[in-house]
Parts: structure tokens; C-alpha cells; sequence
């Protein structure tokens, strides 16, 4: 717990300094992410397992990713001479794919642990399947 606490803290800090307001907005909206996550895991009685954690940290990672892809190229473009508009619109579309295809990924590596993580001699992904 120590070592995720100070970990999500150099991130957001990093985040913070290295990109100021688009850095906090990304930072709040992180935060809110694993606020509702947590509430979620509160609800519907879930056990977090050493494979529920490394999915709760997978899943912010991926989230910041696409923040960090998005604010690159945000960046391009505004270096680029376009304006704060289309900058922001330029970036979001050519950032998609990249995430799109991030994310398509994680879902299918998901689906092949959960249908196959306990054959295999893949026991050590058996917490994976307990719902």
C-alpha cells in the first residue's frame, strides 16, 4: 500500500509540474476514476486479490496513457500554429486510434486469462476467475 501510495503520488505530481493545467485536469479526473472504482468495489462486495490490484493499477495506467497521448499531440499542433480548438480536436482524433487499439488489447489479454488462466499450468492467474 506504501509503495502504490507513493508511487500514484510521483505520478500525479510528475503530471502536475510536467503538463500544469491539462496535468491537473488529468489528476482530478484520475482521482474521481479511482474514487468510483473503489465506491464500485464497496457495493458489490469484491475481494481484491494480488490480480484484482494489478487490473485497478493496469487500468489508471492505461487511463493516463491516453491523457499523455492526447495532451502529445494537443501539443503538435498547437506548435503547429493551429488554435487552442483545433488543436484540441486535432489531438483527440489522432490520439483515438493509439488508445482504441490499447484498449482492444487489454480486452482481449483479459478475455484469454479469464478463459484459459487456470489450464495450462497458469495457476498463479487462478484469482483471476473468482468472481
Amino acid at each position: 500500500m506504501v509503495a502504490g501510495l507513493i508511487g500514484f503520488t510521483i505520478v500525479i505530481l510528475f503530471m502536475l509540474l510536467y503538463y500544469r493545467l491539462p496535468g491537473l485536469a488529468a489528476d482530478l479526473a484520475i482521482l474521481i476514476y479511482a474514487l468510483i472504482a473503489f465506491a464500485i468495489f464497496r457495493f458489490i462486495p469484491v475481494t481484491l486479490t494480488l490480480a484484482g490490484i494489478a487490473g485497478l493499477i493496469l487500468s489508471t495506467g492505461s487511463a493516463l496513457d491516453a491523457n499523455i497521448l492526447i495532451f502529445e499531440r494537443i501539443k503538435e499542433e498547437l506548435r503547429a500554429g493551429k488554435t487552442l480548438r483545433q488543436a484540441v480536436d486535432l489531438g483527440w482524433k489522432r490520439a483515438w486510434p493509439s488508445i482504441r487499439d490499447s484498449n482492444i488489447a487489454t480486452l482481449l489479454t483479459s478475455a484469454i486469462l479469464f478463459w484459459f488462466g487456470s489450464t495450462y499450468g497458469a495457476t498463479i492467474v487462478r484469482a483471476f476467475q473468482s468472481l
